[in-house]
């Protein structure tokens, strides 16, 4: 047990997941319903909204990051991207705004604290700020943080990458597994999941001593948390649940 502090016995006021390991798997640009019930009266925010997974859910989590009112920006192709109503070939957000604020924070995570490197990084990628999968596959350590918004001045707190974890490449990742590090990987999950559901297993595979190794085994964590290692492992046989949704 850790040490006992006043923090643990103070009650949450957001909501939020708070503190976890999560892979950006997708992004688009849109206008949600309820942040403009928000401002009504007003232009409503267009957000960057990102798709987390998490082994702390079941499910994705969703977060956005306002860019700008919908008179200023406008969703195109989808929601894949957005375009400045007042100059299309501007492809920056302000530096207050959230979406802006997110930029900045990933390009110095990714750099290393070398926001001109991370920076780079993104010239690499091929991808300008304005598009929606920008992060698409970056694995991230989220904090929840106090950010105000630009059209309210209002302060709320909005979940932001804390360390970075590594990349995705093709639907690989830094740290990919051979085949035969992969079925030690496999024995390991099987021998643990007994007893589990679905989310226990997840939650107790991120923190063990071999599956946790982040540096490793990234691309196998992420196909574990986000699903598809689980289904593969209980088509072959190996994983099997009962009736209460736990592992057997």
């Amino acid at each position: 047990m850790p040490k006992l502090t006043r923090e643990h016995f103070t009650t949450d006021t957001s909501g939020l997941l708070d503190d976890f390991d999560g892979v950006i798997t997708g992004g688009y640009f849109g206008v949600k319903k309820e942040y403009a019930d928000k401002v009504a009266g007003t232009e409503p925010p267009v957000m960057h909204l990102l798709v987390i997974e998490t082994a702390e859910l079941e499910k994705p989590i969703e977060q956005g990051y306002s860019v700008g009112s919908a008179k200023g920006w406008q969703v195109a192709d989808g929601g894949s991207r957005v375009v400045s109503a007042k100059n299309p070939d501007l492809h920056v957000f302000h530096y207050l705004s959230r979406a802006g604020m997110l930029f900045d924070r990933i390009c110095t995570l990714v750099g290393e604290g070398d926001k001109v490197k991370g920076q780079d990084f993104f010239i690499g990628r091929g991808h300008m700020m304005t598009d929606g999968d920008i992060y698409m596959g970056l694995n991230f350590h989220w904090k929840r943080e106090s950010m105000k918004t630009v059209e309210e001045g209002k302060t709320s707190d909005v979940l932001l990458p804390a360390v970075y974890l590594g990349e995705a490449k093709g639907g690989s990742v830094a740290g990919v597994t051979t085949v035969e590090e992969d079925a030690a990987l496999d024995a390991i999950v099987v021998e643990i999941a007994t007893g589990k559901t679905e989310r226990e297993l997840k939650i107790v595979a991120m923190k063990h001593k071999v599956l946790g190794e982040k540096d490793k085994h990234i691309a196998y964590m992420r196909t574990l948390v986000s699903g598809p290692k689980l289904a593969d492992l209980e088509r072959d046989g190996k994983l099997t649940k009962g009736p209460d949704g736990k592992y057997i």
